[in-house]
């Protein structure tokens, strides 16, 4: 290559080159920053939206794994690695030195390998490593005056291309939405990038330019500005681009499996997918996925009898997802309170009707998610009040971000010591006593001042009498359960004999505490099912709550089967003896099933509204929850709340009396949970945090120390290498090649000592200026034969092996000038 005056060979690192190079490095750190959080943040979508055939309490199908821990760790590791090249590459001047960069990768690999606190970071090291080589290699060029990168054009263009795709995910999926810092400082850096590449592509029309840091700083100031976190109606372009965009993600999802490999074991991050939940560990999110609109206060008001005055409760709603209309529960409900013979201030204490609108944001399902016990559901996809009738509880195509759901509900305070009492005595009702449709109408009508025609057909109602019959008669015929619809819901397939032994034990412990004390056995046989029901419910509430939990030994196990919930279950009862929902959930279900009594998991949200009232209520991701319903004959599904991090139906009941009536409440003695086979203790998370603090601390400084061995080793191989090098090829080098080098010496020798700044323009006569006058004709006599050997024509003599040794001799005598 034919250098000329002024080119950087001739050139040391000014201030304003090594600027130059800073700028270069934070351009490609920002866009190394944006592709990884676009890579994790797709890959966590496909794995997100696995929809089930109802529901679910979990959606990425991705470790307790924090989205800012992995791109922030592979931006440091980047960082690092960056830095590290540029800091061998002092001692070895060739791109190739960045194949070193494998001695503190690897180190770095094997010590964060098996941190179980930050399992991925090992995954980020990898990327980091591979990222920062590829470029080295690939992209790098030397450097030269404009201090760019050989991809300068790659990365030029390709910011417009992530500029589309970035946006088109956050306006069309739930993706870049949450107020996370990886969200912001992703968008941010798309807002400077794209900015910055503007002004480089219109830069010759314009009479001026804004240096880069004026972008950065504007960035900064953008990053105070909040993330709307509420929808935004885009429907008439999600109307027109929801066929295109969805028909790939129904493709994504055949490979979301073979995806979620790339991040080690499975685990999640709450939100709401579907019943192939496994139970491995998970983090909170907080998405907004559900708005609410609910003209009713968000708290029920009673007086407070010890104290006076009055006290607030808030409403609790379980929004179940794949159930449709709930017609068997509805009547079941109506023939429970006829029976009983209820009029409509005794049902008021414990139940009414209401209204709640749903609108989905960050979801993608085809399943209806509604409110327990639903009288009439309706889409309302053009605002218009009232649209399509839903029955079903899964629609033939998927919702997306603006569908709503108009819904009316019952409402019933299960944690009411009224309604408590009808439902220990339900499973005695008698098929003659059931309600005639028109009877029922009239009877709702008395109750709640709208009769049950505006919801329920009189061929529907007949229909849904003769499941119920179906169901109560299947019941009583044990030896067929297993064939009939009801038998699903006492499928015991894959219980181990020692949860067979645990269920009978709990029954019988507590059932032992019910005995009077006249020793009348007669009690055990009036034990309501419920009854039996709240005792599974008590013994399970004596498990510690925990995210960080494990699912079945078959990592396939999950809520979608009996064998996958008795895998959950067995392990999470016996051994860890900590979980969250999955596994209260599966243990629940799986105890009520060997007792006999019919159960099924429901997945969806559990919503505990605030004090104040809110035009929109948000339901975030990481209220997605599961919980158990059991089978009551003469009053239909039941939810219990075994999870001990959630309070009890009795915690938020309404607390609403009758006068001269009073009902004790009942208290439910449990069996103490056995031993656990694997010790495991309930920490607090304080005291959770400071110790994974604790255990964190020392690993970070061994690692540390070996890591700043390991480095300090590579550059100490690199100096004596890069000595012996240079000394080598300054032996065997061309007479040609010696002159170069000892040019090069002279200058930086001069640079080195010179006590004033001056700007490096790349003429070997600014040198010259600074070298002392008794010297500096020697120096220019070393300068002149080297422009002679650079510029000299062919037929001019080459450089003589006397020249070699003056110039040799010069360069020895100007280092021993500046020393003295």
């Amino acid at each position: 290559m034919t250098m000329t005056p002024g080119f950087w060979s001739e050139r040391t690192l000014s201030p304003g080159k090594m600027i130059s190079v800073l700028v270069a490095e934070i351009k490609l750190h920002m866009f190394a920053f944006i592709l990884i959080a676009i890579v994790v943040e797709f890959t966590l979508m496909v794995n997100g939206k696995n929809v089930g055939v109802s529901g679910g309490v979990v959606a990425k199908e991705v470790s307790h794994f924090s989205v800012d821990e992995f791109c922030f760790g592979f931006l440091a590791f980047f960082a690092l690695f960056s830095a590290f090249d540029y800091l061998f590459k002092i001692f070895a001047k060739s791109r190739f030195t960045s194949i070193f960069l494998a001695f503190p990768a690897i180190l770095l690999y094997f010590l964060f390998k098996d941190m179980e606190v930050m399992p991925y970071l090992s995954m980020t090291i990898v990327l980091a490593f591979a990222a920062r080589v590829i470029i080295s290699l690939f992209f790098q060029k030397e450097v030269s005056d404009s201090l760019e990168f050989s991809g300068h054009k790659i990365m030029l263009w390709g910011i417009f291309i992530i500029d589309l795709i970035a946006l088109a995910a956050y306006f069309f999926t739930d993706s870049f939405s949450a107020n996370t810092l990886t969200d912001r400082l992703l968008f941010i850096s798309l807002v400077i990038l794209t900015l910055s590449s503007l002004q480089q592509i219109f830069y010759e029309k314009l009479s001026f330019s804004f240096p880069f840091h004026y972008f950065v700083v504007l960035g900064i100031l953008i990053s105070f500005i909040p993330m709307k976190s509420e929808p935004i109606d885009w429907t008439p372009v999600i109307d027109a681009g929801t066929r295109i965009v969805y028909g790939f993600v129904d493709m994504a999802d055949e490979v979301s499996y073979k995806l979620s490999l790339s991040f080690g074991k499975n685990k999640y991050s709450a939100g709401y997918s579907s019943f192939r939940v496994t139970g491995d560990s998970y983090s909170e999110t907080d998405k907004t996925q559900i708005l609410l609109k609910s003209e009713d206060k968000p708290y029920f008001v009673f007086a407070d009898e010890e104290n006076g005055g009055n006290l607030k409760v808030r409403r609790v709603a379980y929004l179940a997802g794949g159930r449709g209309k709930d017609d068997s529960n509805i009547v079941n409900f109506l023939n429970l309170l006829y029976k009983n013979e209820a009029d409509k201030e005794y049902a008021a204490l414990f139940s009414r009707i209401s209204k709640l609108n749903l609108q989905y944001v960050f979801l993608d399902t085809r399943d209806e998610i509604a409110p327990i016990n639903s009288l009439s559901l309706y889409a309302d996809e053009k605002g218009s009040g009232k649209g399509k009738e839903i029955t079903a509880g899964v629609s033939d195509k998927r919702h997306h971000k603006g569908y709503k759901i108009n819904a009316k509900y019952l409402e019933i305070d299960y944690g009411s010591p009224y309604y408590i009492e009808l439902i220990r005595g339900g499973n005695n009702i008698k098929e003659s006593e059931m309600l005639s449709y028109a009877d029922a109408c009239n009877y709702m009508r008395s109750l709640y001042g709208i009769g049950l025609e505006e919801f329920m057909t009189e061929a529907s109602y007949n229909k849904t009498m003769v499941s119920i019959d179906e169901s109560n008669l299947e019941l009583q015929k044990t030896s067929a359960i297993s064939q009939t619809n009801m038998g699903q819901y006492l499928d015991t397939s894959g219980a181990m004999n020692r949860m067979s032994e645990l269920a009978e034990n709990i029954l019988s412990e507590a059932l032992k505490n019910s005995i009077k004390s006249d020793g009348d056995i007669s009690t055990i046989k009036s034990v309501s099912t419920y009854d039996k029901c709240k005792m599974v419910e008590a013994y399970l509430r004596q498990y510690a709550y925990n995210e960080k939990a494990l699912g079945g030994k078959d990592p396939s196990s999950d809520l979608s089967s009996a064998q996958g919930m008795a895998d959950i279950a067995d392990r999470f009862l016996f051994e860890t003896q900590s979980g969250y929902c999955v596994h209260f959930t599966s243990a629940m279900v799986m105890l009520l099933r060997l007792n006999g009594i019919p159960a099924r998991v429901s997945v969806g949200f559990r919503y505990a509204f605030p004090f104040e009232a809110q035009e929109n209520y948000e339901v975030s991701s990481s209220l997605a929850h599961a919980w158990p319903e059991a089978y009551i004959e003469g009053v239909g599904w039941i939810p219990f709340e075994p999870t001990s991090g959630y309070l009890t139906a009795e915690d938020f009941t309404w607390n609403r009396k009758e006068k001269n009536l009073e009902i004790e409440k009942q208290s439910y003695e449990s069996l103490q949970i056995p031993k656990s086979e694997v010790k495991s203790e309930e920490i607090d998370p304080e005291e959770s945090e400071n110790a994974i603090e604790k255990e964190i601390a020392p690993q970070l400084i061994s690692i540390g120390a070996k890591v700043a061995i390991s480095v300090a080793g590579i550059l100490l191989i690199l100096i004596i290498g890069a000595f012996l090098l240079k000394k080598l090829r300054y032996k065997y080098g061309t007479p040609t090649q010696k002159l170069k080098m000892d040019v090069e010496s002279i200058k930086r020798i001069i640079h080195k000592k010179s006590n004033e700044d001056f700007e490096d323009r790349g003429l070997l006569s600014d040198y010259e200026e600074r070298v002392p006058e008794d010297i500096r004709p020697e120096v220019a006599w070393v300068f002149a034969i080297y422009y002679r050997s650079i510029y000299g024509k062919k037929e001019d003599e080459g450089i003589t092996s006397e020249e070699n040794e003056r110039a040799h001799l010069v360069k020895m005598r100007l280092e021993s000038c500046f020393s003295k």
